[in-house]
């Protein structure tokens, strides 16, 4: 067949050039306006790159759906005697022999090719009419469940047929002594020639079958590929899967002599020295062991020795004592300890470059700060954000951005991760972590796990250092500054690397706080006293015993004092009234928050909406409170 004729004239191709056997043109299969087309004058194979696939004659005349498509079988054979019939063209240059193949179809089929290229045997007669002999170009043929491998040039399979990677010899392989070792090579003839329970891969070094699972049987497999750097590192790849998938199973890898010929093997020393190389490099198999990764996603890894040699890392605080650079760090409190207040001046104390927070040293100032406000929204932060920073020489207008969103409870981590891509801060504040997420159950591990997951990944992906503003759960007054007293499951609580506590106290405006918990750093566990003053906190100094200050009984009275004056059932307006004159100074907030906490407990009942029923008798019973 003249492909050269075929290509220009009865295909027509347009604008074609040739170099060599290599020709160039517009695409016949579509609307081609830059040449992507590239015919073989030579094999009459052709592609395109623009993604029409490629073929040869025969298959270009069908998708051009030319008339006389069938006469062009004759011109490609598999066999040059017996098969000129099945009108495909061989792809002779077999880079990897699991890609490429032939479809015989319905033209010829698979087992009268199984049977005649069954006829003669090159390696001897155990295996002939099974899994090798030869064609009628006297090329090697080895015989696959799924197909028919001539060697090193293609495949022959039916069209249905997956031919990507097989085991040669599957059927011997599974009536093989177990007790034995399990020899893998790296080509066919390797495999016959070697007398042992051998068997091959379809696509030697290059790849491995999906399902290797028959292999499992044996109790030690030595693998035996080429002598040369495909070999080893195919060699290594198989180990590590057979190891990972089955690790009880002794694997073994040969070791050729260094003064081998490369590529030299198992098939060349039977020619060579009678298998004695190959004996010799059996002996010196060095049994494999999947080495220790360097890394593994979200793990650091170090060896004893390692570890031994290295010193870790001192820690960086932002704030002495008070804020670790890089630590999940978190505070928490009870309602109206003024946890926020203390976390915006902190943030923006971080930000203006002051010197101190609460007589505590500020090592890293002027740092860029995230504040999210996920609770009182726009006004009120814009409130808190003018009052506070006017206890200071404001300069950090550039180091400042912060977003609120009101009340609404949301999974907030996408913006998040957005804006700290584009603003870059080192310090995030969260406040505060219950409206941050959509998870309505904090106790619940799995719910807490994703919060955690979400936080952890901005983290690590963008080095920052996030506080989190957390909120005490109900009651436990008595436990006063413990870490139980926080909501969230044991994910959270062992998630946090550093936490601060507050409480309000007994006395107006007064506050205490704690370091309750740090990872790795030594911290002074003292109680601080704290002085809320006009937008600002003042610290007091070490409170010996905290006991004294802890609201309970206070409060306790205080409530008592309203009841009394209360009828039997009451409402709100009724309490507000009573409230307004026993404590004219305090506020209508305070005295719905009052009347919701003494509402939990066993000496005030709600009855309905509104409305509430008092026993006097349990009012000097332990009283619980937010």
């Amino acid at each position: 067949m003249n492909y050269q004729h075929f290509f220009e004239y009865e295909v027509g191709l347009e604008r074609l050039k040739w170099k060599g056997d290599e020709g160039l043109s517009l695409c016949p299969l579509h609307d081609d306006t830059k040449p992507s087309f590239s015919p073989n004058r030579d094999t009459g194979l052709w592609y395109c790159h623009s993604g029409c696939g490629g073929g040869n004659i025969y298959q270009l005349a069908v998708a051009l759906n030319m008339d006389n498509h069938r006469q062009y079988i004759d011109s490609s054979t598999i066999d040059s005697k017996n098969y000129r019939t099945n009108g495909y063209e061989p792809n002779n240059a077999l880079k990897s022999e699991n890609k490429q193949a032939i479809d015989v179809g319905k033209m010829v089929k698979y087992a009268e090719l199984k049977n005649r290229y069954g006829e003669r045997s090159e390696l001897g007669e155990t295996y002939k009419n099974k899994y090798i002999g030869k064609n009628d170009n006297e090329e090697i043929v080895f015989i696959y469940p799924k197909g028919i491998k001539i060697h090193k040039k293609y495949w022959i399979k039916e069209a249905s047929t997956d031919c990507s990677n097989q085991i040669f010899m599957v059927d011997e392989m599974l009536s093989f002594d177990k007790s034995k070792p399990l020899y893998i090579f790296e080509g066919e003839k390797d495999a016959i020639a070697s007398s042992l329970q051998g068997i091959s891969f379809s696509a030697g070094a290059g790849s491995i079958p999906d399902d290797i699972t028959p292999l499992y049987d044996f109790p030690e497999i030595i693998i035996s590929y080429d002598n040369d750097k495909a070999g080893n590192d195919g060699a290594e790849r198989l180990a590590e899967r057979i190891k990972k998938e089955s690790p009880s199973i002794i694997v073994k890898i040969i070791q050729w002599d260094k003064s081998l010929p490369k590529g030299y093997d198992v098939y060349d020393d039977g020619k060579e020295t009678g298998f004695a190389k190959f004996h010799e490099a059996v002996v010196n198999a060095t049994e494999y062991q999947i080495p220790i990764p360097k890394e593994l996603k979200g793990f650091t890894i170090m060896s004893g020795k390692e570890a031994s040699n290295t010193t870790p890392k001192p820690t960086e605080w932002i704030i002495e004592n008070v804020l670790p650079k890089g630590f999940n760090s978190c505070i928490a409190g009870t309602t109206g300890s003024k946890k926020s207040m203390w976390a915006i001046q902190l943030a923006l104390s971080v930000a203006n470059g002051e010197k101190e927070f609460c007589n505590n040293p500020i090592n890293t100032r002027g740092l860029k700060v995230l504040f999210i406000d996920t609770e009182i929204g726009e006004d009120e932060l814009l409130r808190r954000f003018h009052r506070i920073k006017s206890h200071m020489a404001w300069k950090g207008d550039s180091n400042w951005l912060m977003m609120s969103k009101g009340g609404t409870t949301m999974d907030i981590w996408e913006q998040t991760k957005e804006m700290i891509a584009a603003f870059r801060p080192e310090l995030v504040v969260i406040d505060s972590m219950y409206n941050a997420t959509s998870v309505a159950d904090f106790s619940k591990p799995t719910g807490m796990s994703k919060v955690t997951d979400a936080l952890s990944i901005i983290k690590d992906k963008y080095k920052v250092t996030l506080l989190m503003v957390a909120h005490f759960n109900k009651g436990g007054h008595e436990l006063g500054l413990m870490i139980d007293r926080m909501q969230g499951s044991a994910v959270f609580q062992n998630w946090i690397e550093f936490q601060i506590l507050m409480i309000k106290t007994n006395i107006q405006d007064f506050n205490i706080w704690r370091v309750a918990k740090t990872r790795g750093v030594f911290h002074d566990e003292s109680y601080i006293g704290l002085q809320w003053d006009d937008f600002w906190f003042t610290a007091k100094g070490v409170i010996e015993d905290i006991n004294p200050y802890l609201i309970t009984e206070q409060k306790k009275r205080k409530w008592m004092t309203i009841l009394e004056d209360c009828p039997q059932k009451f409402d709100t307006n009724q309490w507000l009234n009573v409230f307004n004159s026993k404590f004219p100074e305090m506020s209508e907030r305070t005295a719905k928050t009052w009347l919701k906490e003494a509402s939990g407990t066993p000496m005030l009942k709600k009855v309905l909406h509104g409305v509430y029923e008092k026993n006097l008798e349990l009012l000097d019973e332990t009283i619980n409170d937010n």
